[in-house]
């Protein structure tokens, strides 16, 4: 998969950011609205990185899913999340993280 930045080296962060990836999208496929918070602590990982996997999975490149946000009422500037899967693509080349649903 394409990522990018500055300091992505792809032989040392292509498959951690893809497993990463693969995770994130596993957890969040189901529809759910959930906290920032919440993913974190349930998946064990930064929220920063996170949130990276879930604007990569608006791209084209990782399968243009929608990734809905909204303000929690009364949570003082917290948001929740939620992934709508595409699965009108369900080519792995065309959307990665659905390679396993697919296979």
């Amino acid at each position: 998969m394409r990522y990018g930045g500055e300091t992505y080296v792809p032989e040392l962060d292509e498959e951690r950011l893809d497993g990463q990836g693969q995770r994130t999208f596993d957890f969040m496929k189901d529809e759910v609205w959930r906290w920032s918070s919440v993913i974190s602590e349930t998946m064990g990982e930064e929220w920063s990185s996170l949130n990276a996997r879930l604007r990569d999975f608006r791209k084209k490149e990782f399968g243009s899913h929608i990734v809905n946000r909204r303000r929690v009422p009364g949570g003082n500037g917290l948001h929740e999340y939620q992934l709508i899967p595409n699965y009108s693509s369900r080519h792995p080349r065309n959307n990665p993280f659905l390679r396993k649903e697919a296979a």
